[in-house]
């Protein structure tokens, strides 16, 4: 390939890359939690997610009996 080649084929992926700024960056948390029941645990991650400057994305139980952990999907303004 010459350089023109070369150049254009660097600008047209850089082109298709896109801004990575606009990820939205987003962190799970996992938070044991007696017995786990869902409304507890989604007052929880938002109680976490005031904490972190976000928004509860996503919230769930995992686990059972005395070994419940909530789970929080938080991502950030």
């Amino acid at each position: 390939m010459d350089s023109r080649a070369v150049a254009f084929f660097f600008l047209l992926v850089l082109a298709f890359q896109g801004n990575p700024s606009f990820a939205e960056e987003c962190l799970v948390l996992r938070i044991p939690d007696f017995v786990c029941p869902f409304p507890a645990c989604m007052l929880t991650c938002k109680i976490r997610a005031i904490g972190h400057h976000g928004k509860v994305k996503e919230a769930w139980c995992t686990g059972k009996g005395l070994k419940g952990i909530c789970n929080c999907t938080i991502c950030m303004e």
